[in-house]
């Protein structure tokens, strides 16, 4: 089983990779002499800083095989390997994720799934050949056109 990172992205292109035990007190590691464990903060609602930006466009869990892909306000779209963005701790700053030119922003963050489309053309070429083999004159929704 691999171990899933929590990715956060935020609108000025950087981005960090981080533990999801970093917002458990002690960073979810139960000292011996501590009665405390490693339960949820317990912070009021004002909770813990995440990340050092102004806006978090995406959070995101993934493994280090993952891929992302970042979409920008210009409508620029970069596809980036999980294993290219260092791990660092909550509340740092980031390591850049995407190259930002003047007011652009990042808008967009989403995990990229591979889709197993092998499987589906066999079957789809199985159904062809039995509609071919058939007698039966083509109906309307199957009408051959040539």
């Amino acid at each position: 089983m691999t171990k899933k990172l929590l990715l956060l992205a935020g609108q000025n292109g950087l981005g960090i990779r981080t533990r999801f035990s970093a917002f458990l007190p002690n960073g979810g590691k139960v000292v011996d002499d501590s009665s405390a464990d490693a339960t949820p903060r317990k912070r009021g609602g004002q909770g813990v800083t995440a990340m050092n930006t102004d806006c978090i466009v995406g959070a995101i869990s993934v493994e280090s095989e993952s891929e992302i892909l970042m979409i920008t306000s210009n409508g620029q779209a970069v596809r980036c390997p999980v294993n290219n963005i260092r791990e660092t701790n909550r509340g740092s700053k980031g390591v850049k994720l995407v190259n930002l030119s003047g007011k652009d922003k990042l808008i967009a963050l989403s995990e990229v799934i591979v889709l197993d489309e092998g499987d589906d053309e066999s079957v789809d070429t199985e159904v062809l050949d039995e509609n071919i083999d058939s007698n039966d004159p083509p109906s309307e929704s199957n009408e051959i056109i040539e």
